[in-house]
This record gives C-alpha cells, structure tokens and sequence, in this order.
C-alpha cells in the first residue's frame, strides 16, 4: 500500500511539471513585425489573415483543452493519493483494534481463570478454619477428658497428654495452611484487580476508537458534501476577436 502511494506521488509531481512547462510555453505569443514605411498604401486580401487567425485560435483552442486535460488528470490523481491514504490510515486503525481487541479477550480469560482459583482458594480457607475451631473445642481438658475416659486405660494421664500431643500438632499444621492459603488469596485479589484495570481501560480505548471512526465518517461525508456544493463552474475559454490589417 505504501509503495502505491509512493508512486502516485511521483505520477502526480511529474504531471504537475508537465502542466506547469505547457502553460509557459503558451504564454509567449509571437511580436508582430513592423510595416515597412514610405510605401503607398494598398488594397490587401484578409483572407490569408482570417485563416491565419482562425489557425491560430483552433491551435489554443487545442492547447487550452491540452492544458485541462492535464489539470483534470492531477486533480484525479490528488484524490486517489488521498482516497489512497485514508484507506491506508483505516487499515492501520483497524489493526490496532484487533490487536486491543484480542488483549481484551485474554485479559477477561485471565480475569476468570484468576476468579475461579479465588473460589477455590476461599472454600478450602473456609474449611480449614471451621477445622480450627474444632480443634479448639477438642483441646479443652474437659474434651481431652471426656476422649480419655472413652478409650479405658490404668494411665489416664498419659493418655491424655498423648490425645493434647495429636490436637496441638494438627492444629499448627493447619494454622500454616492457612496462612498459604491467606497469602495465596491475597496475591489473587491483587491479580484480579490488575486484569479489572485493563479491561477497562481496553474497553475506553475501543469506545475512544469506535467514537472517533464515526465522527470521522460523518465529516468526511459533510465536507465531500460542502465541496461539491462550493465548486468553481467550469470556464470554457474565449475566443479572441479577428484582427484585420488595413
């Protein structure tokens, strides 16, 4: 596209010069020799002039349609450079559209994947503490008695400190999944809260872009509007008066 647009360019200058050389040309017209003096005056045809005229007049006549043909030509170019170069910008506006689109489709998987493991983080952290307050209860000397007396044995002592021994070592095992599962819970609010962050902000720069191709649209169409309306009528040239010569 860009190599399109280069060359379009080059077609363009060239003709604008070709144009430009043309209407030099045509500007300079020929000087008109001088009578001689001193001779008697003469009766002379003005037929050979009015072809001679009429010649002259057909040729700019044709240099002048020459000369439009021209300017018709780089006006056409100009605006496929441009038509060239709008295309060229939406393509580019486009792919940046895709490329935030898919960043958006990633971020609201990774937000859900993320989300997902947070329910299950907060489930097994709800089970563990309802675990701990279990053996909380257990750990009471009543409980710890009661669980003794059930089991009938001549060292009562002995075996209560046993039953102590099991609770206590559970419960700091669990205390230390716990704070895993804090700890873990903790860095996938953070994580969620980032990817919330860029979806959004990927959704305001979609709607930015979505807002700015239609109000772009809807200029582009006013001023194509405006322009043909404002458009200079187009001159056909005049034809010079004949000039006798006495």
């Amino acid at each position: 596209m860009l190599n399109i647009v280069r060359s379009m360019l080059l077609v363009l200058s060239c003709a604008s010069l070709l144009v430009s050389s043309q209407a030099q040309q045509k500007r300079v017209s020929p000087q008109r020799a001088a009578s001689p003096l001193g001779y008697e005056p003469e009766l002379v045809s003005t037929a050979e002039a009015d072809d001679a005229a009429a010649k002259e007049n057909a040729g700019r006549t044709g240099g002048e349609s020459e000369i439009e043909s021209l300017q018709r030509t780089v006006r056409r170019l100009s605006a496929q450079v441009d038509r060239l170069s709008e295309e060229l910008n939406a393509l580019k506006t486009q792919q940046r559209e895709l490329f935030d689109l898919e960043r958006l489709s990633r971020a609201e998987q990774r937000a859900d994947s993320l989300r997902t493991q947070l329910t299950d983080v907060q489930s097994r952290e709800a089970d563990l503490k309802a675990r701990l307050e279990q053996l909380e209860y257990d750990l009471d000397p009543a409980s710890i008695e009661r669980r003794a007396a059930l089991i009938g044995t001549t060292r009562p002592e002995e075996v209560r400190e046993q039953i102590r021994r099991q609770l206590e070592s559970e419960r700091a095992r669990l205390r230390s999944q716990l704070e895993l599962l804090e700890r873990r819970r903790q860095g996938l609010e953070s994580a969620i809260a980032r990817a919330d962050a860029e979806i959004e902000r990927l959704r305001a720069r979609l709607n930015e872009a979505d807002d700015e191709a239609t109000s772009g649209s809807i200029e582009s169409s006013d001023g194509e509007q405006n322009s043909q309306r404002n458009a200079p009528p187009v001159t056909q040239p005049t034809r010079p008066p004949r000039s006798y010569v006495p």
